[in-house]
């Protein structure tokens, strides 16, 4: 096999993985079907092991000794580290947002904040996470920032993990996408504090985030003017 067939092949079984991990087919914990993969790709392992590899670095799966994988678990602990990490970012690109944004950009944002309100009150819980999504990462794009866009592509995978595994509850997905409104509110009246504690607001009890580190993103953040 050479180098390009390896590669293709690797990509094959990421994304296969990747679709089974989203889907729900594999949930949190479920040992990843190495041989499966294999068949998958005309029985060779090494780029199940690559995409493996992969996966791991993204935080999706868990590779144990003697190639033993599994999809990994997000406790409270971790979800709380997460979310601690995400609200920094995405306050963060709400303020360079809200500086190289224009109102136009914003206002593409209400077909997006619609859909996930329609998909919550279907309780389509998959929709409403695409979507969901989609919302967030348009802010992190307006923001310009390329760094700041690689990084939050790549949490957001592990978000979109926490959220299939723990979002069942279809009042608090109409309470969350609520706050979508709001973040968009403040993006178009270019305040930063009210978009921030709207940020605040929609991430701190998902991810039970500390009420001390939450408050101190506000304090932080609402005293430098942009």
């Amino acid at each position: 096999m050479n180098n390009n067939t390896r590669k293709v092949l690797s990509r094959e079984v990421y994304e296969k993985i990747k679709e089974m991990i989203f889907s729900k087919e594999l949930a949190q914990g479920d040992r990843i079907p190495e041989e499966k993969m294999a068949e998958f790709v005309g029985g060779s392992r090494t780029p199940v092991r690559e995409a493996l590899r992969l996966l791991s670095a993204e935080g999706l799966v868990e590779v144990a000794p003697r190639h033993c994988a599994s999809v990994r678990v997000y406790d409270q602990q971790a979800m709380e580290e997460v979310g601690t990490v995400r609200l920094s970012q995405d306050i963060l690109a709400a303020r360079l947002a809200i500086q190289f944004g224009t109102n136009q950009d914003f206002l593409d944002m209400r077909p997006l904040v619609e859909v996930c309100e329609e998909c919550a009150k279907r309780g389509d819980i998959q929709g409403f996470i695409t979507s969901d999504h989609s919302f967030h990462t348009r802010i992190v794009e307006v923001s310009r920032n390329r760094i700041l866009i690689d990084n939050q592509k790549r949490l957001y995978q592990i978000i979109r993990l926490i959220q299939i595994s723990h979002y069942s509850n279809v009042e608090k997905s109409l309470q969350d996408v609520r706050h979508h409104r709001e973040i968009l509110d403040g993006l178009l009246a270019r305040d930063y504090v009210r978009t921030s504690n709207a940020i605040c607001d929609h991430l701190k009890d998902y991810y039970h985030i500390n009420a001390a580190i939450a408050n101190t993103f506000r304090a932080l953040h609402h005293s430098v003017n942009l």
